[in-house]
């Protein structure tokens, strides 16, 4: 189990991985935003075109925050969360829940939409290359998972990233990617 740090760490680097992929949204565009009766379970809305210059815009309307139920993030948590706050930019949409009694337990769930499958597998690769986590087989076009880093999913455009500091990170990563996934546009 990780301290809480590796949440702002985490969300570091997947604004880097914004940047390298040239996203159209900055750092400022995905101001943190407490999102009251989070976690409702509701199916992710469709994608649009909307989105800065340069932006592929399909990001921009997936309420990460909705995907999940308040049950199941108190199951990943072990306790009663906080809303879900969504810090997300216009392609990279990030949603993290800590505990009511111990805000050291977190959960953060991100979701890259990048441009198109070809370049969502290459970030995919050249993220996950060299740190030492595991192939996930039968879960999306590929999966990896890593204790340090959590498990990235990568499905189509999409690179799905859960990371928390539960028990049985592993498997409860899994069950939380098994139940976003089919909302995916």
């Amino acid at each position: 189990m990780r301290v809480l740090a590796s949440v702002p760490i985490a969300l570091i680097g997947l604004a880097l991985l914004v940047g390298s992929c040239g996203g159209g949204g900055s750092a400022g565009d995905g101001a943190a935003t407490p999102v009251n009766g989070t976690a409702t379970g509701a199916p992710a809305a469709e994608p649009t075109d909307e989105g800065g210059e340069g932006s592929t815009g399909a990001g921009a309307a997936l309420d990460v925050c909705s995907m999940i139920s308040a049950a199941d993030v108190e199951a990943v948590l072990g306790e009663a969360a906080q809303d879900g706050i969504d810090n997300s930019s216009v392609d990279l949409r990030v949603c993290y829940w800590t505990g009511r009694v111990n805000p050291t337990e977190a959960l953060t769930i991100s979701i890259y939409a990048h441009p198109d499958p070809d370049t969502a597998r290459e970030q995919y690769l050249s993220t996950t290359e060299g740190l030492g986590g595991v192939d996930i087989l039968n879960l999306a076009d590929e999966a990896w998972y890593s204790d340090d880093f959590g498990l990235r999913v990568l499905s189509g455009r999409y690179d799905l990233g859960i990371e928390s500091t539960g028990d049985d990170e592993k498997a409860s990563s899994l069950k939380l990617a098994r139940q976003i996934l089919p909302q995916l546009p």
